[in-house]
């Protein structure tokens, strides 16, 4: 009997929409966290924020996504959208508002145990609000 090659299921074409906060976060990692001042050999500037860490995980791994959010017109805002840009997330639908200041986080990791302290600051963007659909008329 002679095999005939399965067709392959198409994969979903949709898009993948991330909505919420996008940041700069600010991470070092130390052998200890808990001093006034301590040397970190570890540090690294990168995008962040939950829903946008979610949609640039799936864009690397090749999914179609798109980020929803507000950033502001400075220099972390712009970090941000290169960031996502560079990842190939649409940015279409992210915000960037004028004389505003984009969120930022520094996260501090102490490598032993994975311990950490984050310090943030929600910047000064306008904060992403539900709507409630307007009703159809009768």
């Amino acid at each position: 009997m002679k095999k005939t090659a399965r067709a392959r299921p198409a994969q979903p074409q949709g898009v993948v929409v991330g909505v919420g906060l996008a940041t700069v976060d600010l991470l070092f990692v130390s052998p200890r966290i808990d001093e006034r001042l301590v040397d970190a050999p570890v540090f690294s500037m990168q995008a962040g924020g939950s829903a946008s860490n979610m949609v640039a995980t799936l864009a690397v791994m090749g999914s179609n996504t798109r980020f929803f959010g507000r950033i502001g017109d400075d220099e972390h805002g712009h970090f941000i959208l290169r960031s996502m840009q560079n990842l190939h997330i649409d940015t279409s639908m992210l915000s960037i508002e004028k004389d505003k200041v984009s969120p930022v986080s520094v996260l501090a990791n102490r490598r032993a145990d994975r311990r950490r302290k984050i310090l943030r600051s929600r910047g000064n963007v306008t904060p992403l609000a539900p709507r409630r659909p307007s009703r159809a008329p009768a």
